[in-house]
């Protein structure tokens, strides 16, 4: 069975600062993403959310409820793929006040 689990590159989560509380935390991290995680376990998409979100969802019919989800909760950033031509992506992204950054290359700097 293929898992679901994103894991973040650390010098992403540098660049964003800080996140309380990341949902979708692969079970086996070697590096942390919030200062808590929730994983495919405890079930993010139901557990109640608190402060600024880490969001790197997965991929799939299910991603759409876990960016309202975000949306919803009104305090985080997700990480998902720019797939703009699906219904999925207009339905949640484009009916809620969101930042949106498409990138062909993710390069974060701090310099």
């Amino acid at each position: 069975m293929q898992k679901d689990e994103w894991l973040t590159p650390p010098s992403i989560l540098e660049a964003l600062g800080s996140f309380d509380l990341d949902p979708c935390s692969p079970v086996e991290r070697p590096w942390d993403t919030a200062s808590e995680h929730l994983t495919l376990h405890d079930d993010g998409l139901s557990a109640a959310w608190r402060g600024r979100v880490w969001l790197n969802p997965p991929y799939g019919r299910e991603t759409g409820l876990w960016l309202e989800k975000l949306a919803e909760h009104g305090d985080g950033i997700a990480l998902v793929f720019a797939r703009t031509e699906t219904e999925m992506f207009s339905a949640r992204c484009g009916r809620k006040p969101m930042l949106c950054c498409f990138c062909a290359d993710v390069c974060i700097s701090t310099m």
